[in-house]
């Protein structure tokens, strides 16, 4: 809070390492974590990528996950709420993973991923955005009309509009 009062704390509770990655807070004052959760080993082997809305006062509403299966690294990097309480999740997968809608297969070493939880935790649509080459994503905005990223790609590289090449 902005008077310096802290409001409620909760703990992931995931099976081994968890980092929270960031937060979307929703009109109704309910927030969104976003969170990566390793399998516990020492290396991130498999990573999972938690969504977890709060309500206002901290208790759980829901939970939705991306990845899962052993060996798949889904790796969230940003999140931002739509006005509508839809929330997209951006990052990285390395190897098949499931991004809420079945596993795609990154064409290169890394490719870039949003995906669109709906304001019940249920999942609505996933991009796969990459090419032989290597991607990353470091920042996503959302509003009403979809959403823009800011990343790092390698090669030439068509998303819908002027070919870009690096």
């Amino acid at each position: 809070a902005l008077d310096g009062e802290l409001r409620w704390v909760v703990s992931l509770d995931g099976p081994g390492k968890d980092q929270g990655i960031c937060v979307a807070a929703l009109s109704n004052r309910d927030l969104v974590v976003v969170a990566v959760s390793s399998d516990g080993s020492d290396a991130l082997t498999t990573s999972d990528t938690i969504v977890t809305r709060f309500s206002g006062s901290g208790a759980k509403q829901w939970e939705a996950r991306l990845g899962g299966n052993p060996g798949e690294n889904v790796i969230p990097r940003a999140c931002a709420a739509a006005p509508d309480g839809t929330l997209r999740v951006a990052g990285q997968f390395v190897g098949p993973a499931d991004l809420g809608d079945g596993v795609v297969t990154p064409q290169g070493d890394a490719d870039v991923f949003v995906a669109s939880v709906r304001s019940d935790g249920s999942f609505d649509r996933s991009l796969r955005l990459g090419n032989e080459l290597g991607e990353s994503v470091s920042g996503l905005a959302a509003d009403a009309l979809g959403f823009a990223l800011i990343g790092q790609f390698a090669g030439s590289r068509d998303f819908g509009g002027p070919t870009l090449s690096t």
